[in-house]
């Protein structure tokens, strides 16, 4: 079966290893290219094959893999991308009825009008990932393919999609298939990340209530593949057809492990749905049982529906599920076993599937491992095999897109540098923070971090100065995209300074500074961004900190003043219900004045010595006022108490309107959360009682979030020049 000791899922060699693979398939599948347009059928050498049609599914598939490799940095995907996305827009869409053709024939004419839901989940797919890309036309792709299906396909008392109609939408087809739906759930999973729009994710956790909740734990963890126009199951459906390569008799053992994976990556978008995770242990352990041979590996194809194999053939796509369920409920439940099979299915996929005399894997396997065609000639597939080089590569849970898209990939092999770091710095009133933060890990690359004096009252000359000086001493690379975190008031898009009569950086005042550090810094960046710090600090718990998963969050910051970010899915947002000016909570008042005087290092300082009746400036710090607090000093516990409730009360409003489920305390004065959290919680109170169960977090990036957060968030911006995907 091959020895699994190479596939160490967290190796830098196997990651090297998976990214050269990647490159491997690449070359193979850029053969297809059609010069009349789209993408031609390849055969086992990878030659396109005479006479055969060109299927919507297939050249969505591809157009998917490329745009996604464009944005990982691969030279030359664009154009192919492109290539693929105008035959989908032109010759595939049908402009009189909507949707697209099932398949062209071999001269790029219409051969087929009907119109079938698997081909348009992968154009919805395509849609996603080309506008991701910046392709062009692929937003017209989705919205044709979001279109066909809200109008026609979408059976809203089913909760699921119809199989197919006939050119103009008249007439559906009485047969009724999960394989089109559990394609479509993984369209709405990436239409649902690429746009936000709330419509893909409840469809998409719809999708897998029907076809996984509610029947696989009955049906022994398999998937009913075949349902009748009423959607009962047919069980004997297609009994003469195992070999059939979309309707097959019998239940698909690598469909119960790709609905694992789904489920995973519907439990990251949706933490409610938490039935996901046992189903998808059931589902996977269900597949190794009934389609794992244990003597040669592999995956059956096809089982009954009481786990009696049925067609013994394996099929590169069900090793391909495989390794991804196995990689995603390992990193789910951190147990040992889904490690091992993770190693142990590519073991017998680099043993067996991959052809490295013909270029890609071999398709289709008989039951003694050798090559076969039954059901699958030649090797017209990218999408199954490219995406399995690609699990174990994406940091976190996100999607392939999502995780393309914010630069949360492994590096290619070849082609394009990368950058397998950001490098930071963070701007503060007395200092400069710098470092490396790695794109794997999203966090700060151990010892890269330097921490020098910075004179904010300086001169222009002397404060950009020492900022090039702190950045040169990190070592980035060439080409690299920085990102720099700083206070403002600041124009973030510019680059340009704003501070005037706010006691520090006056002197950049209307300073390009991000011209300034392009020209200072070596090696020579390829662009500098900014952010916001407090914005900065708020994405770092949302990458890893105690924001992480929340969809509408608010961050934090209290020390010298009240710095915040409100977020949505990780993005600060500056405009909406309940967010304050440029989302900054410090311009917000209280009881008639600037929240500041009543909450900051100086305020407190100002309310504990007049307590005393002593000046201000002769007051000990925040900490031991804190520290007096918990010892029964009642003037040091009235301050704080008065402080952080009056917090809570400015707060409560906002937080209600702008829909935050949880709210997150950072800065030094969170160290004394026994004091900080009871006291919010019942100012909170006290103004908007149905906050009562808000969650409370201390923060947990400590130092490192704003520059993790800083990295994060340039990660996942467009390239310099590119147009910004949102949606509707």
């Amino acid at each position: 079966m091959g020895d699994s000791d190479g596939f160490d899922l967290d190796s830098p060699a196997h990651l090297r290893w998976l990214a050269a693979e990647d490159d491997r398939l690449i070359e193979f599948a850029s053969a297809a290219v059609d010069p009349s347009g789209g993408f031609a059928h390849l055969d086992t050498r990878g030659r396109p094959v005479p006479g055969e049609p060109q299927h919507l599914y297939a050249v969505a598939r591809l157009v998917h893999c490329f745009s996604l490799e464009h944005v990982m940095g691969r030279p030359g995907a664009d154009a192919l991308a492109q290539h693929g996305m105008d035959q989908l827009r032109t010759r595939f869409a049908d402009p009189a009825h909507g949707g697209f053709s099932a398949w062209l024939g071999d001269d790029g004419n219409e051969a087929s009008h009907r119109k079938a839901a698997y081909g348009h989940a992968f154009a919805l797919l395509a849609g996603a990932s080309g506008m991701r890309a910046g392709i062009g036309g692929a937003v017209d792709v989705f919205d044709r393919a979001r279109a066909a299906f809200d109008d026609h396909f979408w059976d809203a008392g089913a909760g699921a999609s119809h199989e197919s109609f006939d050119r103009a939408f008249a007439v559906a087809e009485e047969y009724r298939g999960q394989n089109s739906n559990m394609h479509l759930t993984e369209a709405y999973l990436a239409a649902y990340e690429a746009t936000r729009d709330e419509r893909f994710i409840e469809r998409a956790e719809l999708l897998a209530e029907r076809f996984v909740l509610t029947v696989a734990e009955q049906q022994g963890w398999r998937i009913p593949e075949h349902y009748t126009a009423d959607w009962r199951i047919d069980p004997s459906y297609n009994l003469d057809r195992p070999n059939d390569p979309f309707r097959p008799y019998g239940a698909l053992v690598g469909h119960s492990l790709e609905w694992a994976r789904l489920l995973l990556q519907l439990r990251a978008l949706r933490p409610t749905a938490e039935w996901t995770l046992a189903a998808a242990e059931g589902l996977f352990a269900a597949a190794i049982a009934d389609g794992w041979d244990a003597a040669s590996g592999g995956f059956l194809y096809s089982v009954d529906d009481r786990g009696v194999p049925v067609n013994p053939s394996r099929m590169h796509w069900s090793a391909a599920e495989g390794v991804g369920a196995a990689l995603w409920l390992y990193r789910a439940t951190g147990r040992a076993e889904y490690r091992h099979w993770y190693a142990t299915i590519w073991a017998w996929i680099d043993a067996n599937l991959i052809d490295r005399d013909g270029g890609s894997w071999w398709h289709e396997l008989d039951e003694h491992n050798r090559p076969a065609a039954a059901t699958w000639n030649g090797k017209p597939d990218l999408y199954h095999a490219w995406q399995a080089t690609l699990y174990a590569r994406v940091a976190g849970d996100l999607g392939i897109g999502e995780a393309a898209s914010s630069g949360r990939i492994a590096p290619l092999a070849g082609g394009a540098p990368r950058h397998d770091s950001v490098p930071v710095l963070e701007i503060g009133g007395t200092h400069l923070t710098a470092a490396l933060v790695s794109t794997r890990t999203w966090s700060v690359i151990e010892g890269t971090t330097t921490r020098t004096a910075l004179h904010s009252s300086g001169t222009r000359e002397r404060l950009i100065a020492e900022i090039v000086r702190g950045a040169n001493e990190l070592g980035a690379d060439h080409g690299s995209e920085w990102v720099v975190a700083i206070p403002g008031p600041f124009d973030y898009e510019q680059g340009i300074g704003r501070f005037e009569h706010v006691g520090k950086f006056d002197s950049l005042r209307g300073v390009d500074v991000g011209k300034e550090l392009e020209a200072g810094i070596r090696p020579r960046p390829s662009t500098v961004r900014f952010l916001n710090d407090a914005d900065a600090f708020g994405v770092g718990e949302y990458t890893s900190g105690a924001a992480a998963g929340v969809s509408r969050v608010v961050c934090i910051t209290l020390g010298t003043g009240i710095g915040s970010a409100y977020l949505v899915d990780g993005e600060p947002s500056t405009v909406g219900p309940g967010v304050p000016p440029d989302g900054s909570i410090h311009l917000l008042e209280f009881r008639g004045r600037p929240l500041e005087e009543t909450v900051s290092r100086r305020a407190i300082l100002s309310a504990y010595g007049t307590a005393m009746d002593v000046a201000s400036d002769g007051v000990i710090d925040v900490r031991e006022i804190a520290e007096l607090a918990r010892s029964g000093d009642q003037p040091a516990a009235t301050v704080l108490t008065t402080a952080f409730e009056s917090l809570g009360a400015a707060l409560a409003s906002s937080l209600a309107d702008f829909g935050a489920t949880r709210l997150v305390i950072g800065g030094s004065m969170a160290q004394s959360w026994d004091l900080v959290e009871p006291a919010i919680r019942a100012g909170l109170q006290l103004e908007a009682g149905t906050l009562a169960g808000l969650e409370i977090r201390q923060a947990a990036g400590a130092d490192d979030a704003p520059l993790v957060g800083a990295a994060f968030w340039a990660a996942r911006q467009p390239p310099r020049g590119a147009t910004a995907v949102t949606g509707d």
